[in-house]
C-alpha cells in the first residue's frame, strides 16, 4: 500500500465528518483516504486528476470559521482540519469509517 503514497514520516490528525483519524503527511487527501480504507476508496468513481468533481468536500481550518471547498484528489490535508461535508461518492466509500 505504501507504494501508492508519496514519501511520509509521520501522520497528521484530521476530523472527517466527526471522526478523528490520522493520515500520512505530504499526500493528497484521496490517497490518505485510500490509506485508511484500502478496500473501498480504490473502487470509488474518482478520476484522481481533478476532472470529475466526485471527490469534492467542504472543510474548516483550525481557528477559521470560513467554510472552504476543495477536491480530495488535489488537496493535501492540514493538521487539525475538519471535513464537514463530502460528495455522495466520497460518502459511499467512507461509509465503513463514518457509519456508527
Amino acid at each position: 500500500m505504501d507504494s501508492i503514497l508519496e514519501p511520509w514520516e509521520k501522520t497528521v490528525r484530521i476530523t472527517i465528518l466527526g471522526r478523528l483519524v490520522e493520515v500520512p503527511e505530504n499526500n493528497f487527501l484521496l490517497r490518505c483516504l485510500q490509506y485508511l480504507l484500502p478496500d473501498t476508496v480504490p473502487y470509488g468513481r474518482f478520476c484522481w486528476n481533478d476532472e470529475c468533481g466526485n471527490s469534492e468536500f467542504r472543510y474548516l481550518l483550525p481557528g477559521d470559521p470560513t467554510v472552504r471547498v476543495e477536491r480530495a484528489c488535489r488537496f493535501v490535508p492540514v493538521p487539525d482540519m475538519e471535513i464537514t461535508e463530502v460528495s455522495d461518492q466520497l460518502r459511499q466509500v467512507l461509509a465503513p469509517l463514518i457509519t456508527p
